[in-house]
């Protein structure tokens, strides 16, 4: 049970253009009509090369305490991410 009232923490590292990225978001979008989580965004092309270049390949990368997700996940992975963060609160 989510004890401390405040809402998952969840990183999805994509950029500006990325047509998958933008499918990413709009799927965790969906699945926060439901769901109270606190989404940031993060363009890897702000962060420093080595670290854009860890991501560059892998985006959309969703970032949970508990799980990392690369692309494509589904509503499902979403939900089973969720849980996951609710039991290690």
């Amino acid at each position: 049970m989510h004890l401390s009232n405040v809402p998952p923490q969840w990183q999805l590292y994509g950029t500006l253009g990325c047509h998958l990225c933008e499918q990413a978001e709009q799927l965790i979008q969906q699945f926060s009509q439901t769901r109270i989580i606190h989404l940031k965004q993060i363009d890897i092309a702000e962060l420093s090369n080595p670290l854009m270049n860890q991501w560059a390949a892998r985006i959309p990368v969703l970032v949970t305490a508990q799980v990392t997700l690369n692309w494509p996940f589904s509503l499902l992975d979403l939900m089973q991410a969720y849980q996951q963060e609710l039991a290690h609160d």
